[in-house]
């Protein structure tokens, strides 16, 4: 192509279209074959999106009073022991991407 005298857009379209494939592929075998995508979409799906209901209802549970009470500087401390609690309680804490 760099070679060429004149351009042709059909051999450019050609060499675009043949670089994407070749990336499209490339990106498909890192993100969701090596990375395991969906297992990480799946985790997306069970603790933001609250398809894990029971690790969230142990935690309400576990820290209802806590959750009445106005904010504290020490919040982030005061829920992790509960959170916890909770993970150990709902089987969270046997899911690979939990600990993450």
């Amino acid at each position: 192509l760099a070679g060429a005298l004149e351009f042709h857009r059909a051999s450019f379209e050609g060499l675009v279209d043949s670089i994407h494939t070749y990336l499209s592929r490339r990106l498909w075998s890192l993100v969701v074959e090596r990375a395991h995508l969906h297992k990480h979409l799946r985790a997306v799906k069970d603790y933001f999106l609250l398809a894990r209901g029971d690790l969230f209802q142990a935690f309400i549970d576990h820290t209802r009073g806590l959750l009445a009470l106005p904010p504290s500087d020490t919040v982030d401390h005061d829920v992790n022991e509960p959170f916890r609690r909770a993970a150990l309680l709902s089987f969270a804490d046997e899911d690979e991407y939990f600990s993450r």
